[in-house]
């Protein structure tokens, strides 16, 4: 692995100090982005609200993309500024020189002014964690018995086995990709195609020059697939698709 983008991620236990020195000292990677609403729920001063922006290739894009990049950039910021509560730029520079491969290895550079009080989460009720609490964190044998016997179990013990809706446990989207017809909202069947036996990789699709390139239909779609398949209860089922 090369390159590794987080976002979006709050840790129940351990601290992104150690997620992120166990990273550096295991992967050599040669871009590293964090970005988002992050959190430790568990450890101390680690809140920050990060804002995303895209790196554009200036050696290899065209204007023509580099332009739309530096469009879409201007559209985070502002959309960004409405949260009131952003970590200062600093934060991610400190990161970034933190996750920096090289012949230094520098020290966890974030202090407890770096945090964004604004940034908390209620979980579990009115309940705030901190790195005191007691009884909500398990140990790594316990985490991994109680996974053990989830993976175990068969598949006619889920709810969601006959892809009935469940909007509860928030899968509607996955169960419910099928109308009756057996179309997905793009106009396409289980096996990708549509009505006129058209498959959706074979659609052509034209974007800023790129070669061979594939539409956000497809794109979607194999992403579903490869994290469906990394599930069990979704993996083993009959109509899971053969060469996801």
């Amino acid at each position: 692995m090369r390159y590794l983008e987080l976002f979006n991620l709050g840790l129940w236990q351990g601290s992104f100090q150690g997620l992120l020195t166990t990273l550096r000292s295991t992967l050599s990677l040669k871009k590293f982005r964090l970005w988002g609403t992050i959190q430790a729920f568990h450890a101390p001063h680690e809140a920050w609200r990060i804002q995303p922006g895209l790196e554009a290739d200036t050696e290899s894009w065209s204007p023509e993309l580099i332009r739309y990049v530096e469009m879409q950039n201007q559209t985070l910021s502002i959309k960004w500024a409405s949260f009131g509560a952003l970590s200062s730029p600093e934060v991610e520079g400190k990161i970034d020189l933190f996750m920096e491969t090289g012949l230094i290895s520098w020290p966890w550079l974030l202090c407890q002014s770096d945090a964004l009080g604004a940034v908390t989460y209620r979980v579990f009720g009115d309940k705030h964690h901190t790195e005191k609490c007691k009884g909500c964190i398990h140990s790594l044998a316990e985490i991994n018995a109680s996974w053990n016997i989830g993976i175990l179990k068969p598949l006619e013990g889920w709810w969601d086995h006959d892809m009935l809706e469940y909007p509860s446990i928030g899968e509607r989207e996955i169960e419910e990709f099928y109308c009756e017809g057996g179309y997905d909202e793009d106009g396409f069947d289980r096996e990708g195609f549509n009505q006129e036996g058209v498959h959706h990789l074979d659609i052509p699709y034209e974007w800023q020059g790129a070669v061979n390139p594939i539409s956000m239909v497809s794109a979607c779609r194999l992403i579903r697939e490869g994290i469906l398949t990394s599930i069990p209860r979704y993996s083993q089922r009959e109509n899971r698709m053969s060469d996801a």
